[in-house]
């Protein structure tokens, strides 16, 4: 899946994996696959590179030396669920199955971050912080950022137990009943560190019912999408 809000404006590519594809978790064989799909998407001339995740908030900046970091060219970024960079050709990689890919672009200062968002993540404001180093690294002002939060666990399928409710709703983050709501946490974060709600965009598809994608609530079987992002 190809995302035109972001493609529409300078980016290379920005695409999310689906289960027709295969399994891209990290390790193995999902590393060939992995550089093969972004390969053929063209969009990859200078490799691909990955973090550790561990659904923190920590979001790295990334250049050429680093590519294959993750892969082939030694391990990962160790605790980091984002990455960002201004490196033409090099593509950013997260793994998702649920979880928020959230995607950044500064078009202005040619500068990209993608972030790995999921409950522990977002709960703890990644994408803000992903804002937070497209302004601090490349000099990019939030309310020319644009964002797209890619498919997830949607709030019509993403239930928890009540103990968690009552933890995340006490933060301020949004939740009907017992089902959490991903997008609209991150969309709130993202407009309180600066983006302007006009270039922020919510993809609305729910990984959990949709179908096109691996979900670890439905399926449980350890597959995984990828969520790529390049300049």
């Amino acid at each position: 899946m190809r995302f035109a809000f972001l493609e529409d404006h300078g980016v290379r590519v920005a695409a999310l994996s689906e289960r027709t594809e295969g399994d891209f978790r990290f390790g193995g064989a999902g590393h060939e696959r992995i550089e093969r799909w972004a390969e053929a998407l063209g969009a990859v001339p200078n490799g691909v590179v990955r973090g550790e995740q561990i659904h923190g908030t920590r979001v790295v900046e990334v250049e050429l030396g680093d590519a294959g970091r993750g892969f082939a060219n030694g391990p990962p970024f160790p605790a980091t669920d984002g990455l960002a960079t201004q490196t033409l050709g090099l593509g950013l990689v997260i793994s998702v199955a649920d979880c928020a890919p959230v995607y950044l672009a500064a078009p202005d200062h040619h500068a990209i971050a993608l972030v790995h968002a999921g409950r522990e993540g977002t709960r703890n404001r990644a994408a803000a912080q992903g804002v937070e180093v497209l302004k601090r690294a490349y000099g990019a002002s939030p309310n020319s950022i644009l964002a797209l939060i890619g498919p997830s666990a949607g709030p019509c399928c993403y239930e928890v137990d009540p103990d968690t409710v009552r933890e995340w709703t006490m933060e301020g983050w949004p939740a009907d009943g017992r089902h959490l709501d991903l997008w609209e946490t991150n969309r709130i974060q993202l407009e309180a560190a600066g983006v302007s709600p006009r270039h922020i965009e919510v993809s609305g598809i729910c990984t959990i019912c949709d179908g096109r994608f691996h979900s670890h609530r439905r399926h449980r079987d350890g597959q995984r999408n990828v969520a790529l992002m390049a300049l």
